[in-house]
């Protein structure tokens, strides 16, 4: 998968799950492809919902004018 395919809150919550916080707008876009592998190859489809508690709110706090994105 391609960065550019991700939608800017998939990138966000891909770096969510591997580091645990947001990330800068390069950082973040320059690392989803790999970290979209990486989780790939970890998680092989199983449940990552608690690891994400926090992102949405997060998400929404640094980019208020996403919502319903």
């Amino acid at each position: 998968m391609r960065w550019d395919t991700l939608t800017h809150k998939e990138s966000h919550r891909l770096f969510w799950i591997v580091k645990g916080h947001l990330g800068n707008e390069q950082t973040v876009l320059g690392s989803a492809n790999s970290y979209f592998n990486r989780l790939w190859n970890t998680y092989q489809g199983e449940d990552t919902s608690y690891i994400e508690e926090g992102f949405e709110e997060a998400y929404y706090l640094k980019y208020p004018n996403r919502k319903g994105d």
